[in-house]
């Protein structure tokens, strides 16, 4: 039987070794490992010297102390109870596996017998296929499972989605080339690279403080969450399907940074304000 552990009971070695000095917990672990691994220890008291790692001189001055746990024939009771423990769970295990390894081999035959030969499993399919009457069954198509990657060497961007929040086509071109560099740099990976590039265009046009597309810097106001009409331009984006600016002002809303409209209130809403 291997014995690679030993237990140890902090509790109760304490309490029985309370007395000893540094040294001689030190030659006592030594020797109860040597007992353990070899299943007792010499008479020698060479070798006993030797087994706790000490001089003939310092073994003959700490001996007594130590050698006490031993009886006369150099057995020490609570090892020995641990080790025949150990070797009753250790034969109880090999038991276990050959029992295990009796009962496969028992039961192999039995199922190989069972299992249809490739000819017959594969002659049903066969006719079925041929009356038709394997018909596929209607429900939920199996969605394919999508797998994140690099970025293309050859990415081509959706312009709409820098133009829809107001990028210029010059400033796309240079926000593609800082979201390619950016994803090559952190070796980013994506499941949809057009998804993250409509979002870099939307945090890009929020930083450079665009406004919305079609309407004039002139124009342009500054709205932040606390504002009366922060709300109404929220419902008003929903209601026109504006996604992206919609999505625009609830990324703001949540980090509180202004948001740039056309104008304070947005169309029809102004008679709401004055009221």
């Amino acid at each position: 039987m291997s014995k690679p552990w030993m237990p140890l009971y902090v509790a109760d070695y304490l309490s029985d070794t309370g007395h000893l000095t540094t040294v001689q917990h030190g030659a006592y672990l030594l020797l109860i490992m040597h007992y353990w691994k070899r299943g007792g220890i010499p008479s020698d008291e060479t070798q006993l010297a030797q087994i706790a790692r000490m001089t003939e001189r310092e073994w003959k001055a700490n001996r007594a102390p130590v050698m006490a746990y031993f009886d006369d024939n150099l057995k020490h009771a609570r090892i020995e109870q641990e080790l025949a423990h150990a070797e009753e769970i250790s034969s109880k295990r090999r038991t276990a596996g050959l029992q295990r390894r009796s009962n496969s081999k028992a039961i192999a035959p039995a199922i190989a017998e069972q299992l249809p030969t490739q000819s017959q499993s594969q002659s049903p399919s066969k006719e079925k296929k041929d009356s038709g009457a394997d018909a596929p069954t209607a429900g939920k198509p199996k969605r394919e499972k999508k797998y994140a990657t690099a970025i293309p060497e050859n990415f081509e961007p959706n312009w709409e989605a820098a133009t829809r929040v107001g990028l210029s086509r010059r400033e796309a071109d240079r926000e593609l080339l800082k979201f390619k560099n950016h994803a090559a740099q952190t070796g980013r990976t994506c499941v949809n690279w057009q998804a993250a590039w409509s979002n870099w265009c939307i945090n890009a046009a929020q930083f450079l403080k665009k406004p919305p597309p079609g309407h004039s810097t002139q124009e342009a106001k500054t709205i932040t969450p606390a504002s009366r009409s922060w709300n109404a331009w929220k419902s008003h984006f929903r209601d026109a399907n504006d996604n992206i600016r919609a999505s625009m002002m609830d990324k703001c809303g949540d980090e509180g940074r202004p948001f740039t409209v056309s104008s304070e209130w947005p169309p029809g809403h102004e008679m709401n304000d004055a009221a």
